[in-house]
């Protein structure tokens, strides 16, 4: 198994176009400021096998957008930037968050990795 968690917090937090928007993986600790992104892997499996061993892996994370105005700009800027790391964009979907009234940017990407 491997995991890209680390190499997605580099390139987020290393981007200037994301200068003052706090990066979190998994879970955003309580009280913390808008806007943010949140990070988690979605899924992570063998995908090509030989003799017995895994070559391909598939993984999949879910990079989210919270802000309290329209996210739209950050989540073009975090869309380059996983592209930009390899990744293939897998799904995207835009919610509102009745209960907190917070803007919510869902985005998805795929990559596939020798191992």
């Amino acid at each position: 198994m491997i995991t890209l968690k680390s190499a997605i917090y580099v390139a987020l937090t290393g981007d200037k176009a994301l200068e003052g928007v706090d990066i979190y993986a998994e879970k955003a600790p309580s009280g913390s400021k808008y806007p943010r992104v949140t990070y988690f892997e979605v899924t992570n499996y063998d995908a090509r096998f030989a003799d017995d061993k895994t070559y391909v892996v598939m993984l999949i994370y879910q990079i989210d957008v919270w802000s309290k105005t329209n996210p739209d700009s950050i989540a073009v800027e975090v869309d380059r930037i996983m592209k930009t790391i390899g990744f293939v964009a897998h799904n995207r979907i835009d919610l509102y968050e009745d209960d907190t009234k917070i803007y919510h940017r869902a985005l998805r990407y795929r990559i596939v990795k020798e191992v």
